[in-house]
């Protein structure tokens, strides 16, 4: 026993040095599901809707859509993949990919785009996206916001934080 309490100890210091070194640190926390913002600018303008689908793994999927005035059908205007992290109220994408509308072959107040049609839009020197994030408590939503220089989908919101309602895929497939 005594040749084996130096080992010990040891190893008990050395799990203490690593696990006590970041206490002010917030842990990194993943949810899972879809969760959709409804935003329209001003009434009369277009309603867009963006459904941001989580993964416990990191990864997130993100649509926006647009309801053009005097239709009911929600039109895909981007859609992207990366992984996402959340650490405290620090929200953090890295985007994988990014697709958007051509918008020099297409007006989306004219009718749907199809998805197929969509172009890679991603800007490699810009893919990251940071904001804040607030969870309520029962992970039925969660406020986000990015300052007005940041994007999400093609609509800068500046008009402050989003709100997020956790809501079935099923709704818009």
């Amino acid at each position: 026993m005594q040749k084996q309490f130096p080992l010990l100890l040891i190893i008990f210091l050395v799990f203490m040095f690593f696990s006590c070194g970041n206490e002010g640190d917030a842990p990194v926390t993943f949810i899972e599901g879809t969760y959709l913002a409804k935003y329209q600018p001003e009434e009369g303008n277009p309603v867009y809707s963006t459904f941001m689908t989580f993964s416990k793994s990191g990864n997130v999927s993100i649509e926006t859509f647009l309801t053009p005035i005097g239709f009911e059908e929600l039109c895909l205007i981007a859609y992207s993949e990366g992984v996402y992290s959340i650490k405290g109220d620090e929200f953090s994408i890295l985007f994988a990919s990014f697709f958007g509308i051509d918008t020099s072959s297409f007006d989306v107040f004219e009718g749907c785009v199809p998805k197929n049609q969509l172009v890679n839009v991603l800007n490699t020197s810009n893919s990251t996206q940071k904001g804040s994030f607030i969870m309520d408590d029962k992970t039925n939503s969660f406020l986000l916001g990015y300052s007005c220089s940041e994007t999400l989908g093609f609509i800068s919101i500046c008009d402050g934080s989003q709100t997020y309602s956790k809501v079935e895929a099923s709704h818009y497939d």
